[in-house]
């Protein structure tokens, strides 16, 4: 399996707290080669300089505008031939990606979807309404059976 240039886009809005565990899951992914784009949505706390620390990352930094702007940005300058939609409050088993992008590559199909979102921020009081609203467990966003 060729292993082609990939492009994860982490979608940020005041993600401080958070977004070092991201990252660090993804510097950690077994599939190379990957770039990392933390697309910036505005904030107004130290998510951008937490992104800085990262010098193989890029940060693409701008106004608030809205998520949906912000990542579409993102797409324009992404490099890689597979993009990847992540959130910033998500942290990843070391070999998520290469999973993710096995069908892909291989031709099997054209886009997938992964089967266990971790949530990094469970025992935040609106992550937890968020997740027993919507019959999940708090730890864990959506399981493909």
């Amino acid at each position: 399996m060729a292993h082609v240039l990939l492009t994860a886009i982490v979608a940020v809005y005041n993600e401080e707290r958070r977004l070092a565990e991201c990252l660090d899951s993804l510097l950690r992914q077994t599939y190379q080669p990957l770039e990392i784009l933390v697309a910036d949505d505005g904030s107004s706390d130290g998510t951008r300089d937490v992104a800085a620390r990262y010098p193989t990352v890029r940060l693409l930094a701008g106004a608030h505008r809205g998520k949906a702007r912000t990542v579409n940005e993102a797409v324009s300058m992404a490099r890689g031939a597979i993009v990847l939609f992540l959130d910033g409050d998500m942290y990843f088993d070391p070999r998520y990606v290469e999973t993710l992008v096995a069908p892909i590559l291989s031709g099997e199909t054209i886009g997938t979807c992964h089967a266990l979102e971790h949530v990094a921020n469970a025992t935040n009081r609106w992550s937890r309404c968020w997740q027993v609203s919507a019959g999940l467990p708090v730890e864990s966003r959506l399981r493909l059976s």
